[in-house]
């Protein structure tokens, strides 16, 4: 064993070492009981200190019998690195971990003012069972360890060990304060994490941010961020009335500066979370959203409403912003509670850029949104010919329908209904029968209701007393029925487009159908002709212009097929 092979070489020091009961040789024996005069403390720290470990066995009764003080005062010292064993000795013969000084101070804090070469001497004691705690001690052990760089293991073991986190020093300064520097950045880290006030000042006003100030760009970088990421406030004065954004603007540092203001999207003076991105994101703030990305929190976060960053952005046509989220791969088809995406909320607030944005960087024309509906029906619904155009370039189907069964050219014929823009509305209504190329079928697409475009154009679904612009109406109508749509088509109620031009008094839609053809004899499920109905609303013009004719119209005759040669 270990004694054995200590007593084959000689080594007698460290027979007495490794086992003060073992008999040593004559020569060695003496030094078991010291001389007189030769058994006071300085000689068992010249014997601790050189190593003579035969001397200092001879000390293992002697030592205990002496006041803790004594030993406390030996301890201190050993306190430099390289008395590791001299040091473990008399934590094993006598010194208790929480031993006092002669002026009262426990012999843990009085190592503090000897860091950082006691280190490891505090390490023993704290092994031993020693308290790190204790107000404002862990502060000024920081201060202590500022420019020592194997010091960041070390801090982060005090805190784990219950250091103070908080207590401020002498100066006001908290260990905050003083893990402002470019060698304690993981123990602010550690802090900050641990709830300490990014915004505490000491005597002099000077909060961390201030200090990390003081530190080169590279290692004030990190700080920085870390201080803002939890609250730090960049515009808060000290005594002498600098603020970290001053100083860095009077540093002409652009990065640094860059993480000190915020414009646009102001700081909310408290630690900065996940949801603060669609914030930053609806007021076009691209370079917040650009730190807080970098501060690492998920692109994709949603707000209490589901919507993201890019849904934000897109809604409020923040162009730039969207380019950087998208750039971040912002996932475009993610949808809010609503059920709207970022693609329906830049229709809906007429963005084109953006929505042209959007469809270059992958998004789905044909997304389905709530009811079935698509971005094209809902760009159709508003009336937005130039986002129509948009959508139908970049492959948008207008043959699908929704729940209802409406298509993208149903939702414009009623826009086109309530409106009075005949100029937007023709530009719309030229866009989706391009897009059908003018096929019948696409053209009298039924809704659930038997309804087609041509019917919803002049309004047979909204109330009889609806205002409607019979000259407008006139001025769209020849477009539907150029396309192929049928004047003569019924909805489930027998309500066809005569019918319709009855119920809202609209003579001009009246006479082009006549002059097209319609069949003025057409009743609806009740039996009324589209000439009754006019009648029963008062409308007595109109309903004449509508009654049954007597004679078939020219138009009537000249659609018939000409009689046979035979």
């Amino acid at each position: 064993n270990a004694l054995e092979h200590a007593a084959n070489a000689g080594r007698w020091d460290l027979v007495a070492l490794l086992d003060p009961d073992t008999p040593l040789p004559s020569s060695h024996a003496i030094a078991a009981h010291p001389e007189p005069g030769a058994d006071t403390p300085a000689h068992l720290l010249d014997a601790l200190r050189f190593g003579h470990w035969a001397v200092v066995s001879s000390f293992t009764e002697r030592a205990r019998t002496w006041p803790v003080a004594e030993l406390a005062a030996l301890y201190m010292e050993l306190s430099e690195p390289e008395h590791v064993a001299a040091r473990q000795w008399l934590l094993e013969h006598g010194l208790g971990a929480e031993a006092e000084l002669d002026d009262g101070a426990r012999l843990f804090d009085a190592l503090v003012e000897r860091l950082p070469e006691s280190m490891e001497a505090q390490r023993q004691v704290l092994d031993a069972g020693a308290s790190a705690a204790g107000a404002g001690l862990y502060a000024r052990a920081l201060a202590k360890l500022v420019d020592a760089p194997q010091a960041v293991s070390f801090a982060l073991d005090l805190l784990a060990r219950g250091a103070d986190a908080f207590g401020a020093d002498a100066t006001r300064r908290t260990p905050l304060h003083h893990a402002a520097c470019a060698v304690l950045t993981p123990v602010l880290q550690a802090l900050l994490a641990r709830g300490a006030d990014p915004n505490v000042r000491d005597r002099n006003g000077a909060t961390p941010l201030h200090i990390a100030m003081n530190a080169e760009r590279t290692a004030a970088l990190p700080l920085v961020r870390a201080l803002i990421a939890h609250g730090a406030d960049p515009e808060s004065p000290a005594a002498n009335g600098e603020t970290p954004l001053g100083l860095a603007l009077a540093r002409g540092d652009g990065a640094l500066e860059q993480w000190l203001r915020w414009s646009v999207w102001p700081l909310p003076r408290r630690s900065l979370r996940a949801g603060d991105l669609p914030l930053a994101a609806s007021t076009g703030d691209a370079e917040a959203v650009s730190k807080l990305l970098e501060l690492g929190f998920p692109i994709d976060t949603r707000d209490e409403r589901g919507a993201s960053a890019l849904l934000r952005a897109c809604g409020a046509g923040h162009l730039e912003t969207a380019q950087r989220l998208l750039q971040a791969k912002a996932d475009a088809a993610l949808a809010a509670e609503s059920g709207a995406t970022s693609l329906s909320a830049a229709v809906s607030a007429r963005r084109t850029e953006v929505v042209k944005l959007l469809l270059e960087n992958g998004a789905k024309a044909d997304q389905r949104l709530p009811g079935s509906a698509t971005a094209l029906m809902v760009a159709a619904a508003l009336g937005f010919p130039e986002i129509v155009e948009v959508l139908l370039d970049r492959g948008a189907n207008p043959a699908l329908t929704d729940e209802h069964g409406h298509t993208a050219l149903h939702a414009a014929a009623r826009f086109c209904f309530d409106s009075r823009d005949s100029l937007r509305c023709r530009r719309l209504l030229d866009a989706l029968l391009r897009a059908c190329d003018k096929d019948p079928a696409r053209v009298d697409a039924r809704d659930a209701q038997g309804a087609t475009p041509l019917l919803l154009l002049l309004g047979a679904q909204a109330k009889p007393d609806a205002v409607a612009d019979g000259t407008h109406l006139a001025a769209l109508l020849p477009s539907l029925l150029d396309a192929g749509a049928n004047p003569d088509h019924a909805d489930a109620r027998g309500v066809g487009a005569l019918h319709a031009c009855a119920m809202h008094a609209l003579f001009a839609p009246a006479r082009t159908l006549l002059a097209r053809g319609a069949n003025r004899e057409a009743t609806d499920t009740f039996g009324r002709t589209p000439s009754d109905v006019a009648r029963l609303l008062g409308l007595v013009d109109l309903a004449m212009e509508l009654a049954p004719r007597a004679m078939p119209s020219v138009s009537r005759v000249l659609r018939q097929p000409a009689p046979s040669a035979e």
